[in-house]
């Protein structure tokens, strides 16, 4: 249950993989679909907007992992470690794991990240940039207010990340 609220979160919302993990219960507002992120890179904080499905599911999501009512509970408790986030790791090992298991596994060349849950947040900008071109809004326009979303530095980190270069791959991902 864990690792699909994780996907779903990391595609729906271009999360990096650390900040669903260290949120808490109390950083969700279930009413505006709003989670706070607190420790993110660079030591920003953000506040991320959900769409309706998603904090729906989350919302049910900690109702069924009994942590609704905890406010200082972690979303992805660690299940060894009472009271701390899940790693990494776990999920990590997970979702590489899921790869092998379904025959999607490719290994990545030396010194590449290759397949891995980050992938999500890539995905997640090339989407955002197809929407915002299928609503009119040039890739240009868009790459201000997607750096601020996903909590670059400054637009050249955008632009340096490769976002707008993976654009030319949307047709591969079928968006």
């Amino acid at each position: 249950m864990e690792f699909c609220m994780l996907l779903r979160m990391l595609l729906g919302c271009g999360f990096r993989l650390g900040e669903p993990l260290t949120a808490k219960v109390k950083d969700v507002n279930f009413s505006s679909g709003i989670i706070l992120i607190r420790h993110a890179k660079n030591n920003k904080q953000r506040a991320i907007p959900m769409n309706e499905t998603l904090t729906e599911m989350l919302e049910r999501y900690c109702i069924a992992m009994g942590i609704k009512a905890e406010p200082e509970s972690y979303l992805f408790p660690s299940p060894v470690k009472e009271g701390a986030a899940a790693s990494k790791g776990i999920f990590d090992l997970r979702f590489r794991n899921l790869l092998m298991e379904t025959g999607l596994y490719v290994p990545g060349k030396a010194h590449s990240r290759g397949q891995c849950l980050h992938c999500f947040r890539h995905y997640f900008a090339i989407h955002s940039f197809a929407q915002a071109e299928k609503n009119g809004r040039s890739t240009d326009d868009s790459v201000p207010f997607l750096s601020v979303y996903l909590g670059h530095h400054d637009m050249d980190e955008t632009e340096t990340v490769s976002y707008t270069h993976l654009r030319a791959h949307e047709t591969v991902l079928d968006l």
